[in-house]
């Protein structure tokens, strides 16, 4: 499980399910769809990826209460 932060802009489909993130380090876009509780990464043409690895291309939802201190070496001593 990896934690990454990026930054840049986003925009909706017209049918209001797919999300295409534009970094600002240029690297190309990136398609999800959204679901309830999770995002499927879209490949370049906007369909599912599929194959051994598909389930690494889902992001799903993480309660951020259970997660603890997100830098255990910094306690503001």
């Amino acid at each position: 499980e990896r934690e990454f932060t990026e930054k840049g802009k986003f925009e909706w489909s017209e049918t209001g399910n797919v999300i295409t993130l534009t970094p600002r380090s240029s690297d190309g876009s990136r398609m999800y769809e959204v679901e309830a509780d999770r995002l499927i990464q879209l490949d370049a043409r906007g369909n599912r990826i599929t194959g051994k690895l598909a389930d690494r291309y889902i992001l799903k939802r993480k309660d951020m209460s259970d997660t603890g201190p997100s830098n255990p070496g910094h306690g503001g001593h």
